[in-house]
């Protein structure tokens, strides 16, 4: 997906008053603390959503721009957040690990991208 893209399908689906947060330079962990607010347990259903593709797309943003701290960052977070909406039944998490695979294989991180993957396989 272009930077382009990116950025429109994020305005299509952001919740408003994190979009201006994308170009800011502390961007990153400022949406970490919103993000579980606005999306939280319950939003994060067991099918991938508008919620899941949001929280997605955005360490999809920073990825594309060279930031692969601040996406693995992110995608992290999406993974726990997912771990706690399990409470109410299986939620497949491939998603984000295979978004943190592809960020720990960019900054070089083979052995990290390898247990990513195997944990998807689980």
């Amino acid at each position: 997906m272009s930077d382009d893209q990116l950025r429109d399908r994020l305005n299509q689906i952001l919740d408003s008053t994190l979009r201006p947060l994308l170009d800011q330079r502390d961007g990153p962990a400022r949406l970490l603390e919103r993000l579980p607010i606005i999306y939280p347990p319950d939003a994060v259903g067991p099918d991938y959503n508008t919620a899941q593709e949001a929280w997605d797309l955005t360490g999809l943003f920073y990825a594309a721009r060279g930031r692969y701290f601040e996406a693995l960052s992110l995608h992290t977070a999406l993974y726990h957040q997912m771990l706690r909406a399990q409470t109410r039944g299986r939620i497949h998490k491939g998603t984000p690990l295979v978004r943190l695979a592809d960020s720990y294989s960019a900054l070089g991180y083979t052995v990290h991208a390898k247990r990513c993957l195997k944990v998807t396989l689980s």
